[in-house]
């Protein structure tokens, strides 16, 4: 004899989940990332992958990265894409490589 709901078996013993606790991403500001792995002294070997994408976009606020992006996107290891970002930033942004555009 089969029971007269055979589905009853996956029903719910609470009518709703109960709400989850979800954790908030952590925004970071790309402009103190970048100030602290240009002026900062801190290793491209110590960015994370986020402090990577913060700086990202903050450069896309202020300056064309566009050749930038497709450059990184060429490139497969995380580490040598955060290379590339800090070598562009480097010649494009820093003091140094202004008083030569200047010149």
């Amino acid at each position: 004899m089969a029971p007269a709901n055979i589905n009853a078996q996956f029903d719910r013993s609470v009518p709703t989940t109960p709400p989850m606790d979800k954790v908030q991403p952590l925004k970071l500001d790309g402009c103190a990332a970048l100030q602290r792995f240009t002026s900062g002294g801190f290793p491209v070997s110590d960015m994370s992958g986020k402090e990577m994408y913060a700086i990202l976009e903050h450069l896309k606020e202020d300056h064309f990265v566009g050749a930038l992006e497709e450059d990184m996107l060429k490139l497969r290891r995380p580490f040598d894409k955060k290379e590339r970002l800090m070598t562009w930033v480097h010649e494009n942004l820093t003091p140094a490589a202004a008083s030569q555009d200047n010149n």
